[in-house]
């Protein structure tokens, strides 16, 4: 524990130290205070055209897609300074191993994300759920946290591209939407976004037992396969 607690500050000093780094991690909380308060006004302003609240759940998806990724974005841009200063090999030495430290530094971000995403999506209040439904969205919704760190760090060589490559995974958010606009089956082709899943299956938040958890069963299996495909192609940019 010790060991963890020292890297814990180390981080956060890390974090403090860079403008970008703060903006990103409390990106999240000043997102939920603006959907918060100024979706509802807004609301009002646009009800004579449409409807927003019919988009609150789309919305509330889309907040806990980001929240997770903002965390990975955090920790993957750590890891590239780490690789850049030559930390890796250093701590490969140390009782800690590389192992044990890249172990951290995949958990950290999604044990952050997870602990966001449960407390600041239902206070963002939206829209109406099932609180236990909710929870097995948000374990699948923190595991685009990893995966964005493993897909920065293995494709990105330095911060500089790694912000670039974090503005195109934009593309990679819009399947989180296709959901909530239609429901012929052809919505099914963007499944192998695990994005997808996560919109799919609070779209499905209310719908019977069954349908639901088959969605998130099937969302967990996709993010898993991701995961591991994410994984191999990491561990080779590292070695």
């Amino acid at each position: 524990m010790k060991k963890i607690a020292a890297l814990l500050r180390n981080d956060a000093k890390n974090v403090f130290r860079d403008d970008i780094l703060i903006a990103i991690t409390f990106a999240p909380f000043i997102m939920a205070l603006a959907f918060r308060f100024g979706l509802p006004p807004l609301r009002e302003v646009l009800l004579n055209y449409f409807d927003l609240k019919t988009y609150y759940p789309l919305v509330t998806a889309f907040f806990t897609l980001m929240a997770s990724a903002f965390y990975g974005w955090v920790v993957a841009f750590m890891l590239l300074d780490d690789r850049d200063e030559n930390i890796l090999p250093v701590i490969a030495v140390t009782p800690l191993r590389k192992t044990g430290y890249l172990a951290y530094k995949i958990a950290l971000p999604t044990l952050a994300s997870l602990i966001l995403v449960l407390s600041l999506t239902p206070a963002i209040n939206l829209a109406a759920f099932d609180y236990l439904r909710f929870i097995p969205i948000a374990l699948m919704a923190c595991m685009e946290a990893p995966l964005m760190t493993l897909l920065l760090t293995s494709f990105a060589g330095n911060k500089v591209e790694a912000l670039a490559l974090a503005k195109l995974d934009g593309i990679l958010f819009l399947p989180v939407a296709l959901p909530f606009f239609t429901q012929s089956p052809l919505q099914y082709i963007a499944g192998i976004l695990p994005t997808f899943w996560i919109g799919k299956s609070f779209e499905a938040i209310n719908s019977d037992i069954g349908t639901f958890l088959l969605i998130v069963m099937i969302g967990f299996a996709v993010h898993a396969a991701a995961l591991f495909l994410a994984y191999l192609k990491f561990r080779s940019r590292m070695d």
